[in-house]
């Protein structure tokens, strides 16, 4: 326990069962995974700055090739010429290997792709230990557990939710039974 926490010590499987239950409920939602989708679309355009690199690249080295060859074309052919064609003409070949390199090395997956990847994790069994682990690696970045409240922190941008656990009890009390931890239990008792 860390020094001056004064938290409850609550069972780590009710907390992963939580975590998985709402993140099923909650974030793989259809409207939450579209939006998600096209987020992921969005930075994985922003994120590649090899590829635009490579492509400026190419697309000044065939400029210089044109210009040369507008050149020769008026008469202007010397060793100079020939040798600075050799370079461009070798230049381009290396910079279009190095696209399809990178390219294949991270491939671009579209909104469809992405959607139908996310949306393969909506049926699993919460109960089933493998499903709940693939979910909260994939998933969830953080969880911070407080008496009156949990924090999520998923692994997107805006991903963080605070949920209280008045909130929890609301949503989730029958499919929680008695794996709930204490406060809840007892306030259970009470109604």
């Amino acid at each position: 326990m860390a020094k001056g926490c004064k938290k409850k010590t609550v069972k780590k499987g009710w907390i992963e069962r939580l975590v998985v239950v709402w993140t099923v409920n909650r974030v793989l939602k259809d409207e939450e995974i579209d939006r998600i989708s096209e987020k992921l679309v969005l930075m994985q355009d922003r994120e590649n700055t090899l590829l635009p690199t490579l492509r400026q690249s190419l697309a000044e080295t065939e400029k210089g090739i044109d210009n040369l060859l507008n050149a020769i074309q008026q008469g202007l052919f010397n060793v100079s010429a020939k040798k600075r064609m050799d370079e461009l003409e070798k230049q381009k070949e290396d910079l279009e290997i190095s696209i399809l390199q990178a390219e294949l090395a991270r491939p671009k997956y579209t909104k469809d792709e992405m959607v139908r990847w996310i949306s393969q994790f909506k049926y699993g069994d919460v109960d089933s230990i493998d499903y709940q682990r693939q979910i909260i690696d994939i998933f969830v970045n953080s969880i911070r557990l407080y008496d009156d409240k949990i924090i999520f922190t998923y692994n997107y941008k805006d991903g963080t939710e605070v949920i209280s656990l008045a909130d929890i009890e609301a949503a989730l009390g029958s499919d929680f039974g008695g794996e709930c931890p204490p406060s809840i239990c007892q306030a259970h008792a009470k109604k």
